[in-house]
């Protein structure tokens, strides 16, 4: 991941082919020594995103993986969050909504995790 300094508060991100970004978001926060990091937006293409959906009854996330057939990407739709600290580490919770030419129902999926 490559960090861009856009101002006094503001970070952009780039991530390379394969990298995660719950993970490296997690690393920047603990890397940086803050309290937290705040995601207001994702402009990309991605190759597959997993959500995760929590499940009251169990305590537990269900995570669902959504990968385009062929060549075609999944887009960003809307996507907002924050990285904070659970229990002394790290901790991503990200919500979007995501987005590919298959469009099916599960293509519209929006998530946490």
């Amino acid at each position: 991941m490559k960090t861009h300094p856009v101002s006094l508060r503001n970070v952009a991100f780039r991530l390379a082919a394969g990298e995660n970004l719950n993970t490296q978001l997690e690393k920047y926060l603990e890397e940086a020594g803050a309290g937290f990091l705040w995601l207001y937006s994702i402009q990309a293409q991605i190759h597959s995103v997993t959500l995760g959906f929590w499940d009251i009854k169990t305590q537990v996330y269900e995570r669902h993986t959504i990968q385009p057939i062929g060549p075609s990407r999944i887009e960003p739709g809307a996507v907002s969050g924050n990285v904070t600290w659970v229990d002394g580490k790290p901790f991503a919770h990200i919500h979007g909504s995501f987005y590919s030419a298959e469009a099916s129902e599960e293509g519209r999926l929006l998530g946490g995790g």
